[in-house]
Parts: structure tokens; sequence; C-alpha cells
């Protein structure tokens, strides 16, 4: 997943709703979900009031070209007091549908989200979701915007999707399996640089099974300089399974680190590559003294209770700044280990 920060909407001022549109990446019976809400007390602009009565929904596409809501409803769940509890458990609810539903893989359905309060406008909560400073065309490089998308709709009006944004949502079925996007926090005002005896990885044991893997993708920020991007995939033990650079004139020139302009820049590898079950690798980027890039992670839900399937489970982001690999430093705890580098893994056919 790519983020720049989260950005809120305030579900119930002007009859705002909001609606997660996604497809379903498994079949079976739904045991929960989560999203991520602002309820916290006091945070002017994002809620207000008691906090309003939160209706969720999950209801079936519409089946036009614009994918709505069809205002059909699987399973509903409010949560009438969205600030009780620990500030896990109002941020980061599970949503427990009875009965609980049945998906289908390759269907698309919504969550809808409505303020049921009498006075929605002065009593409300927000949604959190990830924001793109410059979208991209699809919003997330593994997923087309009309697979994973955020809708919203004002009282009067018709749904339109919000370019902007991508939802934060965890999906989990009975049988263990899970899926959606788990990340919950942006990391860039805490970017790493990348040049001289500066780099940044991806830590990670490969679980699940073998993985054929075909290229590697990156974003990250061109700050000065001319040198080569460079990736180098290796096993735990150092040995060099694959390499390759990317020009610096294939990204543009930043005007400065805290106005970085992040790219997707893609690294092909010379041939198919196994990564085998139970190893550990190492996907480290570095470039030559007197060039600089940066990169930044995106936080996991890995302590909100989202489940491995909604994120990348096998690794963590680190940076080195000339005296050995350590995880990211954030919000005052150093060495952490819930955050992953932004990339993904080309298929591997």
């Amino acid at each position: 997943m790519n983020s720049d920060a989260l950005s809120n909407i305030r579900i119930g001022p002007y009859g705002l709703k909001a609606s997660y549109r996604f497809m379903a990446e498994h079949t079976g019976t739904v045991s929960d979900m989560r999203v991520y809400l602002i309820a916290v007390t006091p945070k002017p602009g994002y809620e207000a009031g008691t906090g309003g009565k939160l209706l969720i929904q999950l209801q079936t596409d519409d089946g036009t070209p614009q994918h709505d809501p069809s205002g059909t409803t699987l399973a509903s769940f409010e949560i009438t007091n969205p600030q009780a509890g620990t500030p896990e458990q109002y941020s980061f609810p599970t949503i427990v549908f009875s009965p609980a539903p049945e998906l289908q893989a390759g269907t698309l359905y919504h969550l809808v989200f409505s303020n049921v309060d009498a006075n929605p406008s002065v009593n409300y909560v927000s949604v959190d979701n990830l924001w793109m400073a410059h979208p991209t065309s699809p919003m997330q490089p593994m997923s087309s915007d009309e697979n994973l998308a955020v809708l919203q709709k004002y009282s009067g009006e018709s749904w339109s999707v919000d370019k902007t944004v991508t939802p934060i949502l965890d999906v989990d079925f009975s049988d263990g399996s899970s899926f959606g996007c788990g990340y919950m926090e942006v990391w860039s005002g805490v970017p790493e640089p990348i040049g001289g005896t500066n780099a940044v990885r991806e830590t990670f044991k490969v679980s699940g099974g073998d993985k054929l893997v075909s290229e590697v993708s990156l974003r990250v920020a061109r700050i000065s300089g001319s040198g080569a991007l460079t990736m180098k995939l290796t096993q735990s033990d150092g040995k060099i399974v694959e390499s390759d650079s990317i020009p610096a004139s294939e990204l543009t020139l930043s005007a400065s680190s805290t106005s970085a302009t992040y790219q997707w820049v893609t690294f092909k590898f010379t041939a198919l590559r196994s990564l085998f079950s139970g190893d550990g690798y190492n996907l480290e980027f570095d470039a030559p003294a007197g060039t600089v890039y940066q990169a930044f992670p995106v936080r996991k839900g890995t302590g909100q209770g989202f489940k491995t399937g909604a994120y990348f489970h096998d690794g963590y982001a680190e940076f080195n700044s000339g005296s050995g690999w350590a995880g990211w430093t954030q919000w005052g705890v150093t060495n952490r280990t819930d955050g992953d580098l932004q990339f993904y893994f080309g298929p591997g056919n």
C-alpha cells in the first residue's frame, strides 16, 4: 500500500455517508471486520458531541458501471456509543455481524457508514483512510480502483468516488482467512535518506509456501545528486539473489526533502526467482555518495487486531545510517518492527 498521510470523513454532518467498496478475495463466512474510527475526545473537526450512532451496513453492489451501494443490506452493526471503552476499542472497533454474512470471492461489496443519531450534525465521529497527496491511477498498485475505493454521498446527492483516499479495512473469516488494507498509520514525517553510508531495506522471512517473483517496486523520492538507485535482494547470509539499478533521470528531482515527490520505480529481475518458505531475505536499497534518495514506511495494524492477510506480515522496514541496521523510529519509539517500506513484488507468471 502507498500513502502520504491519513484523511478523515465525518459521518453525519450534511447527511454525509461513506462506503468502502471492496472485492472479496475469499469465499466464506465473515467472523468480523475492523476499520479505523476517530472517536477520541476532544478532537475538533474529527468528532463532536456524543459521537452519534454509527450504523455500519454490509451491502451488495448495484451492478452499474458506477458500482454504487445497492441499498440491499446483507448484515448490519450499530455502534451506539462510539466513545466507549479504551482508545483501541473505539478507534479500531470489532464489527461482528449477526447473523454472520457469507461473501463470494470475486464479488464486489460495500461497507456503508451512516449516522442515525437524532442530531447527526452535532453528534458524529469520523472514519479514517489512507490519503495520497498526488493520487495515482490506480490508487493502489496491486488493486484496481473498482475493487478498492472510498465513496461518499451527501444528503440528496448521488454517490461519488473520493479519488484521494483508500479504505483502511480488515475482513476476517471463520476459517482464519483474512484480506483487506491493514495499514493504519503513515510515517511520512520521518523519512530516512538513501545514499553513501545511508540505506533502507525490508528484512523478511517467507511464510506460507514458496513464492515466485519477477520484479520488485519501491515508492521513493529523489532529493539530490545524479547517482543511480540500486536494489539488492539477498539471502539472510548476504548472498546476492538479484541486483538492479534505476537511473536518477527516471525520477523527478524534489525541491527539498520536506516537499519530496514520491514515485514508484520497478527493478526487473534477470530471471524468475524463488523465495523459499522459511528462508530469510533482505531487500536493500542504496545509492552512491553525493546522491540522496529517501523513503518512509507505513505502519500495519498488528497491535490493533488487524489480521495478517491485510498486510505484509513476513517482515519489516529498517534503515542504516552508517552504524548498523535498526527498525524505524516514530512517536518516541525506536527500533520498531511494525512498519513496512512501500514496496511490492511482481508476479512470478
